[in-house]
């Protein structure tokens, strides 16, 4: 690489550090100052002797004093400052926006319709949502019987992985399907969050017909967006018939 690019990329990392400079040049002036100042024999040899009858080591014993402290004080500037020819890549902005997946954890998520399961595509693609696609903060949310907090709202959405990972319906304390408390939890996490207009990701296999007239109030009556990510087939829901008390159709897109 030519000296021109490596000197162009030379920059520091906490360049406010420099200011430590001003104090070493006082230093500097202060330690020149004193060790031209009369002292010792200096206070009763006259002044055009001393240099001739001071011995060289106590001249180099002076010199050294002089200029070690300033050079040490000098290259702990510097170090403090990071220098470096290493460039960080700065995002250009940080997306202000918060969203809430909800992953639906009823048994019927162990239908084996798609391979292996609806439940291991679902985390995986909750997963990558969270991991390549989504800015700012992003909370995490899974129902059965009832809904419950996984993970609030935060800016590592990668970090969101391993507890999709652990995600499935036997950990889940009431089994059943409730996505209206989950959706309302979400709500309140968003808005708890500084969020009053966020986005939910609700990941589910169906959605049943008892719940759709107050899951359409909800979307109604709510700001946020509301994106639903089905998971399975209509063969699967003879699976769902017999986990439950009720087939459930597919998911509906709002």
């Amino acid at each position: 690489m030519p000296i021109e690019q490596i000197l162009a990329q030379f920059h520091f990392l906490r360049p406010w550090w420099l200011l430590g400079l001003l104090p070493v040049v006082v230093i500097t002036w202060l330690l020149w100052r004193n060790s031209r100042a009369t002292n010792g024999w200096h206070s009763v040899i006259a002044p055009h002797l001393a240099e001739l009858l001071i011995t060289s080591k106590a001249r180099r014993q002076r010199n050294s004093l002089r200029w070690s402290l300033p050079v040490a004080l000098l290259a702990l500037v510097f170090a403090s400052a990071g220098p470096t020819f290493e460039r960080i890549p700065q995002p250009v902005y940080q997306l202000d926006a918060g969203q809430v997946l909800v992953l639906d954890m009823s048994m019927s998520m162990r239908a084996t319709d798609v391979t292996p399961d609806r439940l291991t595509q679902m985390r995986y693609k909750a997963m990558q949502l969270a991991a390549e696609h989504l800015d700012g903060d992003t909370g995490l949310i899974a129902y059965a019987g009832d809904a419950f907090v996984i993970s609030p709202l935060t800016a590592d959405a990668g970090s969101l992985g391993n507890l999709i990972r652990a995600l499935s319906p036997e950990i889940m304390p009431e089994q059943g399907s409730d996505p209206l408390s989950a959706l309302q939890l979400a709500d309140r996490l968003l808005r708890e969050a500084g969020y009053p207009q966020g986005d939910i990701y609700w990941f589910t296999d169906g959605i049943d017909t008892r719940d759709q007239q107050e899951l359409t109030t909800f979307v109604r009556n709510h700001p946020h967006r509301l994106a639903i990510l089905a998971v399975g087939t209509e063969q699967g829901r003879r699976y769902n018939c017999r986990m439950a008390n009720y087939c459930a159709p597919p998911a509906v897109m709002w």
